[in-house]
């Protein structure tokens, strides 16, 4: 191969791998700024592009101070490099729909911005390939798509010197047929004359240099060329049937290239060769696939829409005819055209086989279109003899696609969904049956906008109570509406652990709890903006973390507890029973006990529950035997229970912030300053100390986070101390005194294996 032709070959070679190139982002942090001379570009053909872009800070080398041109890119560092070069905003919430393109990612926002561009909509509904290699047709139309050309491919010849055209994916070919056109590839040559493309070969990072290189400096020049080819390009004004395997298409003016892939027709007809009349200039002679009879074909030449279509002509008839702009026919030969009106006839060619011409259609009259969101209805006069009707769209009122299927619409009247709010569109229908097809109406326009969403209210959102990621059910919004199942209190949308995104269609839909713990609404949003929240609301709470709790048994009955008595200076409160045991109820002191008639508690003004006491009538003795030795039980438990933190603070929790778990202890436990316990509902703490527990005067134990003071448990080997005006939560289990000093208040339970002072304090039951 010549020094010329391999120049040209790796020229092409990325086509789109172009447009600014930062390499260095192009493969995530593989590549890393640059500033020393490149070692190994010195035999490169794209050496001179190379240290251009280099020195523009476009490109960088690796660590070791190579470049690498011989390598080549995949997708994902593809998309960056197009994304970067063009300036557009990362979009990772249009990536969402790729199961291969993970939410952690590098390149997700960069996939979902080519998506939200249309430059690439991945390789499945559900798959981009990330780590697929790129080949050179695959580059061609991420080039063509950036550029914004795509509407320009098809409508430039496909250019017979390339010699392995047959070997470009049909897909490929209009962009490959372009970017060869426009002189953006050159490709590699042939002995013969004809040019190589090597579509399915893979991408070089010198090649990326180079078309980079290009398209920084020469983008317009390619872009005017596209520009010029279309304009060149010759019109069709009639199209004629000759036989059922013979159409003639005749030009506005001479063609200059004949190819048989430049004609295409609806309705399974196929141009299987194409060549010049003899003795013209504007008229191609199409040898086609089997007419049938009757049977309408519309002709796309170029990829374009002509706006004419030819009827199916029988074995013998030179009589077919063409659907175009002007002229109408009911019988007879060579008819190139349909106007309004109706009527029909018949006749015969040379051997008596009878030609009949189809009913003549009138155009569709008062044609309207009215916009709503994201969607515009199109209504329209019935037409006398038509059996359906077929819808055109296009944003610019030039080109026009058909977005109807064959024969599907049947009454005057069509709803185009999934528009694009705040974007132009143009329609135009025509009338249409069996045999023939009407002109077109006249062309309408609508502007879909988006209206103001109203709250989802319920069964939108249930209010319910979940854990983090756990299937739940939600009635989905209308169809074409977007929600976001989000934290109370969001007005920015993007996807995250927080933040699930639903597309209406108005059924049920189950998706997975958020992760993170919290409350959780349904807001609506469009381009008109964001609706209130849901009435509605999700709760999201973390299960159970850390150890089990400290199972109390019959002393989980008693709000205090104690072995040799209980000791109160008036006035105190206390929520729930009392008990001693083995002492008799008369270690029960300052609460002015009066005995029940029933001889088996007393109550006292301070108590809303019950004091029992060892000598109190059966069964209290042995139910407070019991409740005495579960006591010990889950005294030893909670001692027992491996740790998981050890010493922490050296025994001083003063001020801090403690999460569920197991704190073990050697020393003394002091609490000087008001102390956090900040868990969920299910999260429990258990405190072992193998001295005494003392929290100070006015001092807190506080609980967030949804935590609850039955889970807390405080075992000490010592006395166990709440300051005056203290505040405390949970159980509390000494294995000697507990002493609540005036004023002092705890929700929870005292527990002690010896003796219970207090003093004009509240003690409330969790």
């Amino acid at each position: 191969m010549t020094n010329r032709s391999f120049k040209k070959l790796f020229s092409s070679f990325l086509l789109v791998s172009m447009l600014v190139f930062s390499l260095t982002s192009a493969i995530g942090s593989a590549a890393v700024p640059s500033p020393v001379q490149l070692t190994d570009i010195v035999d490169s053909y794209a050496q001179k592009e190379i240290n251009n872009l280099v020195d523009n800070g476009i490109i960088s080398g690796y660590e070791d101070g190579s470049f690498q041109p011989r390598k080549t890119i995949t997708r994902a560092e593809l998309s960056k490099i197009i994304v970067l070069s063009s300036g557009l905003k990362e979009n990772p919430e249009q990536a969402a729909a790729f199961t291969d393109v993970g939410k952690d990612s590098w390149y997700r926002g960069f996939v979902g911005a080519l998506v939200a561009s249309n430059i690439t909509q991945g390789t499945s509904a559900t798959t981009f390939a990330p780590e697929a290699k790129v080949t050179r047709e695959e580059l061609a139309i991420f080039f063509i798509r950036a550029l914004g050309l795509e509407e320009t491919t098809g409508k430039v010849a496909v250019d017979a010197k390339l010699s392995d055209l047959g070997t470009v994916s049909s897909w490929a070919q209009p962009y490959v047929s372009l970017a060869f056109k426009t002189g953006f590839t050159l490709g590699s040559d042939n002995p013969d004359g004809t040019i190589r493309f090597s579509p399915k070969d893979n991408s070089e990072r010198q090649a990326v240099a180079r078309m980079a290189y290009e398209f920084m400096h020469n983008k317009n020049t390619f872009i005017n060329r596209a520009k010029e080819l279309v304009n060149n390009n010759p019109k069709v004004s009639s199209v004629i049937a000759i036989n059922n395997s013979t159409i003639e298409v005749t030009f506005t003016s001479p063609v200059t290239k004949v190819a048989m892939n430049d004609f295409t027709f609806d309705n399974n007809l196929e141009a299987t060769r194409a060549e010049l009349k003899a003795g013209t200039s504007n008229v191609i002679v199409l040898t086609t696939s089997m007419q049938t009879l009757g049977t309408v074909y519309k002709l796309m030449y170029l990829g374009s829409d002509t706006g004419i279509t030819v009827i199916g002509a029988n074995s013998q008839s030179n009589v077919g005819s063409s659907s175009g702009n002007t002229g109408s026919s009911n019988s007879g030969s060579n008819s190139n055209g349909s106007g309004s009106g109706s009527g029909s006839g018949s006749d015969s060619d040379s051997d008596g086989n009878s030609v009949v011409t189809p009913v003549v259609l009138s155009a569709p009259a008062n044609f309207t279109a009215s916009a709503g969101d994201t969607q515009i209805h199109l209504a329209w006069l019935s037409v006398t003899g038509a059996t359906y009707y077929n819808l055109y769209q296009s944003l610019d009122n030039s080109t026009y696609t058909k977005i109807s299927g064959p024969a599907t619409v049947t009454t005057a009247t069509y709803n185009v969904t999934g528009l694009t709010n705040g974007t132009t569109y143009y329609f135009k229908t025509t009338a249409a049956n069996t045999g023939t097809v009407s002109m077109y109406s006249n062309v309408v326009s609508a502007t879909p906008t988006a209206t103001p969403l109203i709250a989802p209210s319920q069964p939108v959102l249930a209010t319910a109570n979940v854990v983090p990621e756990v299937n739940i059910t939600i009635s989905a919004p209308l169809a074409g509406v977007t929600a976001w199942l989000a934290p109370a209190g969001t007005t920015t949308f993007t996807p995250s652990t927080t933040m699930t995104r639903l597309v209406g269609n108005g059924t049920a839909t189950t998706i997975a709890a958020p992760a993170a713990a919290g409350i959780y609404k349904l807001f609506l949003v469009n381009a008109a903006g964001t609706s209130l929240a849901s009435e509605g609301s999700l709760t999201v709470s973390i299960p159970l973390v850390g150890p089990a709790i400290v199972d109390l048994g019959t002393a989980g009955n008693f709000v205090i507890l104690s072995k040799a008595g209980i000791t109160n200076v008036p006035t105190s409160a206390i929520t729930g029973d009392i008990g001693v045991s083995p002492i008799d109820w008369t270690a029960i002191t300052g609460f002015s006990l009066i005995a029940d008639a029933t001889n088996e508690f007393s109550r006292s003004p301070q108590i809303n529950g019950k004091a029992f006491g060892a000598n109190n009538a059966s069964p209290t003795p042995s139910n407070l035997t019991t409740a005495i030795s579960n006591m010990e039980t889950a005294f030893v438990d909670a001692t027992g229970r491996p740790a998981d933190y050890l010493e922490l603070y050296s025994g001083d929790i003063s001020g801090r912030t403690l999460a569920g778990g197991i704190y073990k202890w050697s020393t003394d436990v002091n609490i000087n300053s008001d102390v956090t316990l900040n868990g969920g509902a299910n999260d429990v703490w258990i405190f072992q100390s193998a001295g005494k527990i003392s929290e100070a005067s006015g001092i807190k134990v506080i609980l967030t986070g949804g935590a609850q003071a039955k889970n807390v448990f405080w075992q000490a080997a010592g006395t166990v101390s709440i300051g005056t005006g203290a505040h405390f939560e949970g159980i509390v289990l000494s294995k000697t005194d507990i002493t609540m000093k005036s004023n002092a208040s705890i929700k929870g339970r005292l527990l002690a294996q010896t003796g219970i002072t207090l003093d004009q304090n509240t003690v409330t039951a969790p």
